[in-house]
């Protein structure tokens, strides 16, 4: 079950529906679409400008996301442009990135890493996993502006453990990412979730209440980092980014932020259609599905050997490694003139490449009784 396909994405779209476009600065990536519909509670308004007038008095603004749209981070983008223009004194808060990624955010908005050693710091790619460009925006003006950025997460080591056994699972060592208090009392809370989860697996054997605590444990300890960073920076905003799931209804982070230390907050949440969710934020957003400019592939299915480095598990017939040359059991040894030795080495090699660009792919090969070779290949990588 994967830990029911991690914890369905990050909460993403686990509650609501899945509610730009060419590489830009954060600053033009940022600048609001007319074409985005703003709605509280039957009142429409003009644009992310108004909706950002109105959240002018909140100190934690929840901007909700389903984690693969593109359109919803530009969106969080603007809005945070206009948020920061209001009152500098702002911190944007990143449920992708974990808490032990603190340091290497901060040296990333101080201008001591660049964006591919914080990347690679952080294990974006082995924490999180989707593709980078889709925050980019939002990081980037981070660092342009100088404003603060918070790892928000638990581990996903720790969040999977427990919805795959249960809090009693934890060690004392892990236990330590578990707040000392998690409220398990609201019943509209378990009752979505519930729906949810019947929606991939059968209500079984217990299953559901591990999901249910990771659910608890991953909203509970978010918000109290959440929470502690507030009390220890009085003077400063919140702009909280997380999947829907996290701030619907407020039963998730928002709630038990509250709990901990009242603020003046507004739950924004980015949806698809209005419909029944009226009453599941302040403020509902409405935009235009918009991908990111397809990537560059290679065409192969990979796996980690232990102590060799990454192998080629298979080639897809006529995919752009095929063409090249590469093999199944090739073992992959630089891309572009950067070391591989991880999955996330690869996506960091990949990251800006596009279908049509030519890379050096290194390879080794060999073994089974034939000699070792060291292969220099060109890949025109393709879209896949």
């Amino acid at each position: 079950m994967k830990t029911l396909r991690w914890l369905l994405l990050a909460f993403g779209s686990a509650t609501l529906p899945m509610a730009c476009s060419n590489q830009q600065s954060g600053a033009e990536a940022g600048r609001p679409d007319p074409a985005v519909r703003v709605i509280a509670r039957g009142t429409e308004y003009p644009d992310l400008t108004a909706l950002a007038a109105l959240l002018a008095a909140k100190r934690v603004v929840f901007i909700g996301e389903v984690h693969d749209r593109y359109d919803h981070h530009l969106n969080q983008t603007a809005i945070i442009q206009q948020l920061y223009q209001q009152d500098p004194r702002l911190t944007i808060v990143l449920e992708m990135f974990p808490q032990p990624s603190q340091p290497y955010l901060d040296a990333y908005v101080a201008g001591e890493l660049d964006e591919q050693a914080m990347l690679a710091k952080t294990g974006y790619f082995e924490g999180w996993g989707l593709d980078y460009r889709l925050y980019r925006p939002i990081l980037q003006y981070a660092r342009e502006q100088g404003i603060p950025l918070l790892a928000l997460n638990v581990p996903r080591a720790i969040v999977r453990k427990v919805g795959k056994s249960g809090l009693g699972s934890l060690t004392e060592e892990e236990g330590v990412w578990a707040p000392a208090f998690i409220d398990k009392s609201d019943q509209g809370y378990r009752e979505r979730l519930e729906a949810v989860y019947r929606a991939h697996e059968p209500i079984d054997s217990g299953k559901f209440e591990y999901f249910l605590e990771a659910q608890l444990l991953w909203d509970e300890a978010m918000a109290e980092r959440a929470a502690r960073y507030l009390v220890e920076h009085p003077d400063r905003r919140l702009a909280v980014l997380a999947g829907n799931g996290h701030f619907a209804y407020g039963s998730g982070i928002p709630q038990r932020l509250q709990r901990r230390t009242p603020a003046a907050a507004a739950i924004v949440l980015q949806v698809d259609e209005v419909g029944e969710y009226q009453e599941a934020a302040d403020f509902l957003v409405v935009s235009a599905d918009t991908p990111l400019k397809p990537a560059g592939r290679l065409g192969v299915e990979m796996e980690e050997a232990r102590g060799s480095g990454l192998r080629i598990k298979s080639v897809m017939p006529g995919s752009a490694a095929e063409q090249a040359g590469v093999r199944a059991q090739d073992y992959l040894a630089a891309i572009g003139g950067r070391s591989i030795n991880s999955l996330q080495d690869v996506r960091l090699a990949l990251l800006d490449k596009a279908p049509g660009e030519s890379v050096e792919v290194k390879v080794r090969r060999g073994g089974d009784g034939d000699p070792p070779q060291a292969l220099n290949l060109e890949v025109i990588l393709q879209e896949q």
